[in-house]
């Protein structure tokens, strides 16, 4: 059901109830705000007049780098790239050069093995003046080298491939930096380990490391350290004339060579044998070829002879001096990183003649200088002069 009220009723209702709510008190006006009034801002304190680094010093002050603590005015330049003191000069204008100094040595390692078969008698006399010949260039104050003489018997099946020490106590080997080994003790050394060679090898002696451990302890007790030393190359150097064509079994050499060294890299084998298909002596005989000697040669990169050669000391002289040069020392630390163009070598002689610029180097990385060509000669002295690389 509609009701319908006239509009001036309405109205007159509208006001009459507007006129209560106004003047009854029902509803007083208030003031509103509009938005939040927030405090007055803070300002942020002036940057240059801050001490960031707590130096002493603000940027106001004249402290050109106020994140560094080494740097504001009256601050010592020191050599490290910076403006220390702030005068606007990096380093004070110093070129700030380092200096370094080696004394060139090598270290390495030197077995010779001496074929024992009767008639390798005859050569014995070859074997002894080219081992004063190979061992030459690696005798000196500057020389860690060790050299060793151990013996084989290639012409007995029994044998072949074995190594075994000579029955003398003491070392089979000598220290080549030590004062009173010379040419001559070399020789006398040499003598007097072929007289205490042994016919054939003992119970249970079979391969290198047997032969020189037990050599070491000569089956009683420790008489010194022993001739193998991890960080230092091997040359083995074979004396025969003999294929060992019975048993071929030289591989053994390398097997045990190995498990010395724990790596073929740091082994080398060198070898004065048979090469040739007829007798030196008597061409109408046919010997067979040291294939698996100069197979060992091969695959350590070393050199050999062949015994018709009536002289062994040219080439033990060769091989002696390859193997210093090849254990010369190539790296050397420095004691800051380097910048490469600014770095100058000089070599002074160990004779003390005129030193001399040697430009055969690089930088592996910022604080290592490698000789990328033939290493300086040893006991020569090497003076590293370069600028400093800031950035490392």
């Amino acid at each position: 059901m509609k009701i319908w009220v006239p509009l001036p009723a309405l109205l007159s209702g509208c006001l009459l109830f507007s006129g209560c709510l106004l003047f009854s008190g029902c509803l007083l006006p208030t003031t509103v705000n509009i938005g939040r009034q927030l405090p007055e801002p803070v300002s942020e304190p002036d940057p240059v007049l801050v001490d960031r680094d707590r130096d002493g010093v603000t940027e106001a002050e004249g402290d050109c780098d106020d994140f560094d603590a080494s740097v504001r005015p009256d601050a010592r330049e020191a050599c490290d790239g910076k403006d220390n003191d702030c005068d606007g000069v990096v380093d004070g204008g110093r070129t700030c050069r380092f200096e370094d100094d080696f004394t060139q040595q090598m270290k390495t390692d030197v077995l010779i093995v001496l074929d024992n078969s009767y008639d390798m008698l005859t050569y014995w006399q070859l074997a002894s003046d080219g081992a004063v010949a190979l061992t030459a260039p690696l005798l000196g104050a500057t020389s860690d080298t060790r050299i060793g003489v151990l013996f084989n018997d290639m012409a007995n099946d029994k044998y072949s491939g074995h190594l075994v020490p000579p029955l003398r106590g003491g070392h089979p080997w000598i220290q080549g930096n030590e004062p009173w080994i010379t040419a001559d003790r070399v020789s006398t050394f040499f003598d007097e380990t072929m007289l205490y060679q042994q016919p054939e090898p003992t119970e249970g002696d079979q391969g290198i490391r047997s032969a020189i451990w037990k050599s070491m302890d000569n089956g009683e007790e420790d008489v010194g350290s022993p001739f193998f030393r991890w960080d230092a190359s091997l040359n083995l150097v074979i004396l025969t004339n003999h294929e060992d064509d019975s048993t071929p079994d030289n591989s053994r050499f390398l097997r045990d060579l190995i498990d010395s060294k724990g790596s073929l890299s740091q082994i080398s084998v060198y070898a004065v044998t048979q090469t040739t298909t007829f007798d030196c002596q008597n061409p109408a005989v046919q010997n067979p070829v040291a294939e698996s000697i100069l197979e060992l040669v091969q695959q350590t990169g070393g050199m050999y002879e062949s015994v018709c050669m009536p002289d062994w000391t040219g080439f033990l002289s060769s091989v002696g001096q390859a193997i210093a040069d090849q254990a010369l020392r190539t790296t050397f630390a420095l004691q800051a990183p380097a910048r490469l163009d600014s770095v100058a070598v000089t070599i002074e002689p160990e004779d003390g003649s005129e030193s001399y610029a040697w430009d055969d180097f690089a930088l592996s990385d910022p604080t290592t200088l490698v000789f990328t060509g033939a290493p300086p000669p040893i006991g020569t002295r090497i003076h590293v002069e370069y600028q400093r690389d800031w950035r490392y």
